[in-house]
């Protein structure tokens, strides 16, 4: 099964966040980018991808130990991007800041402790952020530099600030219509309250 571990987000967020994609959908179009469902975004900590059903106990054994060593933390949303960059755009993008460090501690467990269950460490420097569209391949250079240009010249974007309470096991079921995901397990994060 294809699996991925992320934290999901509230239905606040997910609405601010549907409004703001409605609203890009009109402005940049639909041509050159397809854009995500606000139902499933979410915040991907680590994306394992197709694991062995029998592998499964033992990576949310691991994650379920990561959580109740893990802060409870809060994250603003803000900033509208591009990666890897706007001068050849692949994704929209809006960041994700969390001052405290436990975004950034979290992901460093789960990099070190995966491991130790045979899941393969990432080459990638974590960049938090929420996928809001990826371009169509096919899409000439012209029209990339062109959105990348017509991102980076937007006002700046918040929509706030998104408490992190849990992180999740998530299953992904490719489909023609775009991808399907069941949470497998959840782990609340333990030693904070906010």
């Amino acid at each position: 099964m294809r699996i991925f571990i992320a934290i999901n987000l509230s239905h606040i967020l997910r609405e601010k966040l549907g409004l703001l994609t409605e609203k890009l959908k009109v402005e940049l179009g639909q041509k050159h980018i397809r854009w995500v469902k606000p139902g499933g975004m979410h915040l991907t900590l680590k994306f394992i991808g197709e694991t062995p059903s029998e592998q499964v106990d033992g990576i949310m054994n691991t994650i379920a130990e990561i959580a109740k060593k893990t802060n409870r933390f809060e994250m603003h949303v803000s900033g509208l991007g591009c990666l890897p960059d706007c001068d050849r755009p692949r994704v929209i993008s809006i960041d994700l800041v969390e001052p405290s460090g436990e975004l950034r501690i979290l992901h460093k467990r789960l990099e070190a402790e995966l491991i130790k269950v045979g899941i393969k460490s990432d080459r990638r420097e974590f960049h938090p952020h929420l996928t809001l569209g990826r371009i169509r391949r096919g899409t000439s250079l012209i029209a990339l530099k062109s959105l990348g240009q017509e991102i980076r010249s937007r006002d700046a974007i918040d929509l706030g600030v998104e408490a992190v309470k849990k992180f999740s096991l998530i299953k992904s079921e490719l489909r023609p219509s775009g991808p399907v995901y069941s949470v497998l397990s959840s782990h609340a994060l333990e030693n904070v309250k906010i």
